[in-house]
């Protein structure tokens, strides 16, 4: 079959579906999609567009600058000229020709600085206050979640339009070809599909080709000749929230109201449970309306097992959501207990980090780069000198690649420091474990202390105080009954007065 020429999503594609496919991924990633054609003129609505980019895009340059990008063939991850994270995956038919692309992203990475963005963005004569509130809202992406979304898209991607087209392709054969068309497509349903309905549209009666799985499905239909008698089948093993779209599908009674109806008419993947099953399984339609040889209007069905395919999707998106929630638990922790909480990859020297509050000295030092040993001897100049030979056996770099094979907490430690907002003490407490990707990780929280350590000292003195008043006591009080006891009782008067005194005196004296 020759390439065709000029060929529309729209001619072969269930549009509605892969609407419904790119707004689920949206949502389940946290990121925006939209497709373009070869030209760079949007073809769809936008999913999921993010505040930031509707800011710009609401500006006149903005909005220029975000176009001219769609015309330039980027392709995989790159960053936009703003400086936002994005990346795009070809709309390719198995022939290779190229529809379109569908332009995704618009998501920080955890390592990126800002500073740049800001500056793009207010050089568009956005406001500066308004760009930075935006952006503090931007949930920054690990370089996990985006290759993780950008390959979920790309397969995703890959297969509905590879599904689609095959189904399109085999059933413009069909036409072409029509003294083969029974021996193509009992072929066709045994390689892919699990079986083949033709419905007449007037009568209801069906004809069934028999492909590979679904047995109890073929089974049922191969019990029956007429599609009314299977509804009841359907209701019984169909989930309900599906039922509607199903009935819709292969309504015969809908094909009879078009005349003008032709070609495909949708997909569908749905849950089935069969009696006595514990768990659903996943199958799917594919629907075309057509006319047969003789002048009648048909229906074509055809369904196959898609369960193996469903639920590995599914675990992909539940780990991205999975590690977004890991991601947004930890900033909101962070943010409510310590100044910052940093990831460091033992490997490689780099470091991401989640900002609390406080310990700004030490923030600005973490912001302007992310080499740990650089950060390292910034910091360490502002340590007390008494504090700096423990604050290496633990924190240094070379201390915890050395302990780069520990799992779990590894210590915790106060220490001075002297910063230019004044004396300050803080606490870090260190971890060691390793990351999805087999890397070796240290996460370094830490948070001032300056006041609850202030209190602890307060409260130190306080009990040293008291301890002295008591031991003076005592000594004032066996001295003063070691006199009488001796019988001195008629010159005790003088000296009693005289311990008296000066017991308040030293009292006075620990107090103040």
């Amino acid at each position: 079959m020759d390439k065709p020429k000029h060929l529309d999503l729209h001619e072969f594609c269930d549009m509605k579906q892969l609407y419904t496919l790119l707004d689920n991924w949206s949502k389940s990633t946290g990121m925006s999609a939209v497709i373009v054609d070869n030209e760079g003129n949007r073809t769809s609505e936008s999913f999921g567009m993010t505040e930031f980019c509707r800011m710009i895009h609401d500006n006149e340059k903005g909005s220029a600058i975000c176009n001219s990008t769609w015309k330039t063939n980027n392709s995989g991850i790159f960053f936009c000229p703003i400086g936002f994270c994005d990346f795009s995956v070809p709309i390719e038919l198995p022939d290779g020709q190229v529809l379109g692309q569908v332009l995704a992203g618009q998501a920080l990475s955890e390592e990126q600085n800002t500073d740049e963005i800001l500056q793009k963005a207010t050089e568009l004569g956005i406001n500066k206050r308004t760009v930075k509130d935006v952006l503090s809202r931007v949930h920054k992406k690990s370089d996990k979640e985006m290759h993780g979304a950008y390959e979920l898209l790309r397969e995703m991607m890959n297969f509905f339009i590879e599904n689609n087209y095959s189904i399109w392709k085999t059933n413009n054969e069909l036409k072409k070809a029509p003294a083969q068309k029974d021996r193509v497509l009992s072929q066709i349903t045994q390689i892919m599909y699990s079986y083949n309905l033709t419905i007449d549209v007037v009568s209801g009666s069906y004809s069934l080709i028999k492909g590979t799985g679904m047995e109890r499905t073929v089974e049922e239909y191969t019990k029956h000749s007429n599609l009314s008698e299977l509804s009841e089948f359907h209701e019984r093993i169909l989930h309900p929230s599906y039922a509607a779209r199903f009935n819709e599908l292969i309504s015969c009674e809908t094909a009879l109201q078009n005349p003008a109806e032709n070609g495909f008419r949708g997909t569908l993947e749905y849950p089935v449970i069969y009696p006595n099953d514990d768990e659903y399984e996943w199958h799917e339609i594919n629907v075309f309306i057509d006319t047969d040889d003789n002048g009648r209007r048909i229906i074509n069905i055809l369904g196959r097992d898609i369960t193996d395919s469903h639920n590995a999707q599914e675990k992909r998106e539940k780990e991205l959501r999975a590690a977004a929630d890991k991601n947004q638990i930890l900033s909101e922790l962070t943010k409510m207990l310590y100044s910052y909480n940093l990831t460091l990859n033992l490997r490689t020297g780099k470091y991401s980090m989640i900002i609390g509050t406080g310990m700004t000295q030490f923030m600005e030092i973490f912001k302007s780069t992310d080499d740990y040993e650089t950060a390292y001897n910034k910091k360490i100049k502002y340590l007390d000198p008494q504090h700096v030979s423990q604050f290496e056996a633990l924190a240094s770099l070379a201390s915890l690649r050395a302990r780069k094979n520990a799992n779990g907490f590894i210590g915790s430690l106060e220490y001075g420091a002297i910063t230019d907002y004044g004396e300050e003490w803080h606490e870090i407490n260190v971890f060691v474990s390793t990351d999805e990707d087999g890397e070796p990780v240290a996460n370094i929280l830490g948070r001032d202390v300056t006041e609850a350590h202030e209190q602890q000292e307060k409260k130190e003195r306080e009990l040293r105080a008291s301890a002295a008043r008591d031991q003076l006591l005592s000594s004032v009080t066996k001295m003063l009954y070691s006199y009488k006891k001796s019988g001195l009782r008629s010159s005790t008067p003088r000296t009693e007065l005289s311990a008296w005194i000066c017991l308040k005196r030293r009292m006075r004296a620990i107090t103040t």
